[in-house]
């Protein structure tokens, strides 16, 4: 059986719908907003548009490698 998951785009919608219904501040709005286009852009460079956890694995891998090189 083929597991089916959302789309990432709908997702992160969805997400910041909420962080702004619960009342976050701007400034921490602005900050959830920059991780959600993080991640959508490494999943668009992976050529996916649907969440998985072997994504958020891929995409956790590879901020821990930029963050052991000195990157970010």
């Amino acid at each position: 059986m083929i597991k089916s998951y959302p789309l990432l785009k709908t997702l992160t919608d969805q997400l910041m719908k909420e962080v702004r219904a619960y009342g976050i501040l701007e400034v921490s709005i602005e900050q959830y907003q920059i991780t959600c286009n993080s991640i959508i852009r490494f999943a668009q460079s992976s050529q996916v548009d649907s969440y998985s956890p072997e994504l958020m694995d891929s995409y956790k891998d590879t901020l821990d490698t930029r963050c052991s090189s000195g990157e970010i």
